[in-house]
């Protein structure tokens, strides 16, 4: 069944504040939702946060350079 919502989260050093905002998803109680996180070639553990979660509903992108910011959001929205 394809997710009826999708959130996005287009990431660039976001370690302090995404597995928290991982989890806030997670928690929800509404099923059909997917997660789309967007490492935006972070320097810090973004990528490693956002890739220890072992759920089919999480989607996550790793960008090879730094994108501008709009790019890295239209990818996020793109996958959605």
């Amino acid at each position: 069944m394809r997710p009826e919502i999708s959130v996005c989260i287009p990431a660039y050093r976001a370690e302090t504040y995404l597995d928290a905002t991982i989890r806030s998803v997670l928690s929800q109680t509404y099923p059909h939702w997917e997660l789309v996180i967007v490492d935006n070639a972070s320097p810090d553990q973004t990528g490693q946060i956002a890739a220890a979660y072992d759920d089919p509903r999480i989607v996550v992108l790793t960008n090879e350079t730094t994108l501008p910011m709009a790019v890295n959001w239209n990818l996020a929205l793109f996958q959605a």
